[in-house]
């Protein structure tokens, strides 16, 4: 391992500690707090945390698919438990939206990597909740297509994106020159690693959207190899 790459991994265990000791601090499990401003503090440092983890570990991955260095563990993946862990991961970095889950059939399987997978779904999720404005819903369900892959997709209502927008999206490290989007968190790379991972899974990540359009954006995930068990 390269120094640089040792270096990032000990500031990504320095980050874990640091959120698992808010997460504590925020939930005053060993007694309240003296002062609310303090809760207030310790609500930011967490939020920073995580957002600083993302990036990390978004950094590492990209950088490992893009070696040729990320393998796959495959195996018989139910999708109804994939969305399940990936809202998991997701749920408490917005607890100010809504995410709402179609029900989708237990017997429905895809052959893949389960946590790369995950990662994937939650990628999307976080897409849309970074687009998303405070007491909003994000959707999210999973169909078959007309040539039978997989589809998950995950819907916000967020103000949409330009055309040429979409275009630069999923290169690394690019970002929209859009205003609006200008206020979301991230460094660009939350759409790219969904696309390699998705190419690892001979799958793709697509994006639907149009500024002030009725429909929601819509970020979806498809994949040829489902089964029904």
């Amino acid at each position: 391992m390269t120094p640089s790459n040792a270096n990032r991994l000990d500031e990504a265990g320095h980050d874990y500690e640091t959120v698992e000791v808010s997460n504590i601090l925020r939930s005053e499990m060993f007694g309240p707090v003296g002062s609310r401003k303090y809760l207030e503090y310790v609500g930011d440092i967490h939020s920073a945390s995580i957002h600083l983890l993302e990036v990390i570990d978004a950094i590492l991955d990209l950088a490992k698919v893009e070696a040729g260095q990320d393998s796959l563990e495959e195996e018989v993946c139910n999708v109804a438990n994939l969305i399940k862990d990936a809202m998991r991961l997701v749920g408490p970095s917005r607890e100010d939206l809504s995410i709402e889950k179609s029900v989708v059939p237990q017997d429905v399987s895809v052959f893949g990597d389960h946590t790369k997978l995950v990662q994937i779904i939650a990628n999307l999720l976080s897409n849309a909740a970074e687009a998303s404005e405070p007491e909003q819903t994000i959707e999210i369900d999973a169909t078959s297509d007309s040539d039978g892959a997989l589809r998950i997709s995950v819907a916000d209502q967020g103000p949409g994106i330009q055309a040429n927008v979409m275009q630069i999206l999923f290169q690394p490290f690019r970002r929209s020159g859009d205003p609006y989007r200008k206020k979301i968190k991230g460094i660009g790379l939350g759409l790219v690693a969904s696309q390699r991972l998705a190419e690892l899974h001979v799958g793709r990540v697509t994006l639907e959207s149009e500024p002030g359009a009725k429909e929601p954006s819509r970020h979806s995930y498809s994949q040829q190899n489902v089964n029904v068990c």
